[in-house]
């Protein structure tokens, strides 16, 4: 299958099976609820990395997508792009299956801080892991920001103008870079510098806006292009209606000299 014919079908799963916004209101339940314990904490912590992996993770490969598609389908982008989210991906299956990894806050930090939270925070001999995902995925959209610029301009050279499509690529990539690395830039500075029951709180903000950004920039391109395709279908119809009447001023301009040189061929005879 096309690379290309993958991103409808990325993007529906996106949409409908990560459920980031239920994610959201379900942590916020549990940081809320009494009923949300230490042991209930570490019992289902681990599924915050998962859901991590199924926010990030999708979302650049829609982007890898994007920049396959504006570079003609280069196949040497791609091999670019995809070792970082490899890397990223074992990563965060690293974290998930290592066993010694704790629950924050633990006993100690929850009766003295009032900050009731939830986190999965790995072992100390790997308690870097982390950070080395946030830095990678900050590495990747800076990549994909350059990537995005660089190839609109040479597409706008090379078509002459700047057309909608480009346009709406190259503003939705900037758009999309400076909201999702800043929230991303926080989060890896909370995690480097905060107190642990601190350490994540910008987790959950830069999810979601990971989620509504990148499906904005798959309704945004889906919009233009349409629009695209509506004014070209038009120009089309307004272009074949005035053929066809051109044509049909052509036949009767035949039609009244072929009736005049009859006329003229009767009355030569006539006289």
């Amino acid at each position: 299958m096309d690379g290309l014919a993958l991103i409808p079908q990325l993007f529906l799963c996106y949409l409908y099976l990560t459920g980031t916004l239920a994610y959201a209101v379900q942590l916020l339940f549990a940081y809320f609820s009494p009923l949300w314990t230490y042991e209930v904490c570490g019992r289902y912590v681990v599924f915050e990395w998962i859901q991590t992996i199924l926010v990030i993770l999708p979302a650049e490969t829609i982007l890898a997508l994007r920049i396959y598609a504006m570079s003609g389908r280069r196949w040497y982008f791609i091999a670019l792009l995809a070792p970082v989210i490899a890397v990223q991906f074992a990563l965060a299956i690293f974290v998930v299956s290592q066993r010694g990894n704790i629950a924050l806050p633990t006993v100690y930090y929850a009766l003295a801080d009032p900050f009731h939270v939830c986190i999965l925070f790995p072992q100390l001999s790997i308690a870097k892991v982390d950070e080395a995902f946030l830095a990678l995925t900050l590495a990747f959209d800076s990549i994909v920001f350059f990537l995005t610029l660089v190839l609109s301009f040479l597409g706008i050279r090379k078509a002459g103008r700047r057309t909608p499509i480009l346009a709406a690529l190259q503003c939705d990539g900037t758009l999309y870079f400076f909201a999702i690395f800043s929230g991303n830039l926080l989060w890896l500075i909370f995690s480097l510098h905060n107190r642990p029951s601190l350490k994540f709180i910008q987790a959950i903000p830069s999810l979601m806006l990971t989620s509504v950004m990148i499906n904005r920039l798959n309704l945004s391109l889906k919009k233009t292009a349409s629009k695209q395709f509506s004014i070209n279908w038009s120009l089309d119809i307004f272009e074949q209606k005035a053929n066809l009447q051109a044509t049909l001023i052509a036949s009767n301009d035949i039609v009244e000299l072929q009736v005049l040189d009859t006329r003229y061929q009767r009355y030569q005879r006539v006289y």
